[in-house]
């Protein structure tokens, strides 16, 4: 049972590793909107290993414990380099799931791949205006400011 998960779980990542060396991201918004399509499946494929990877863990650590739960002494060393390798795939895994979500982000305020002022982030300025304030490069002096969120306070009824 524990070589099947692990051969899941080998699978899994292989197939993100795969999908992952299949495009490039440059600095282009473009290639970005193409990667997140492909990003979207990978996220899933990603989230799902995370689980199965806290799931073998368990299983090899009720396996390796003795009756009373308490790991014999190779075995705590066993699980300790286990450990360290599950929180070392995981790492990459949700580093992986973080930069979809950048993707996301950006692809949500430049949705035509194109630098667009977004008050608040961003805005083109000429020379001219820098000129006309004194050559002040204050940020919030062009970008102006966010727009504030509607913020809905739900309230629980009690049963």
């Amino acid at each position: 049972m524990l070589k099947t998960s692990l051969n899941e779980i080998s699978h899994i990542i292989k197939n993100i590793a795969k999908g992952v060396s299949g495009f490039s991201i440059t600095e282009d918004l473009f290639d970005l909107k193409r990667a997140e399509k492909a990003m979207v499946e990978m996220t899933e494929m990603a989230r799902d290993a995370i689980k199965q990877i806290d799931h073998f863990y368990k299983q090899v650590n009720a396996d390796l414990g003795g009756k009373d739960g308490r790991e014999k002494g190779h075995n705590r060393k066993t699980m300790r380099i286990l450990d360290q390798v599950r929180e070392n795939l995981k790492d990459s895994l949700k580093s992986f799931i973080t930069k979809h979500g950048h993707a996301q982000w950006l692809l949500t305020k430049f949705p035509d791949a194109k630098l667009v002022d977004v008050e608040g982030l961003v805005k083109l300025v000429h020379q001219k205006e820098m000129e006309s304030n004194d050559w002040s490069l204050t940020p919030g002096r062009y970008v102006g400011f966010a727009q504030k969120l509607k913020v809905k306070i739900l309230t629980l009824k009690k049963r």
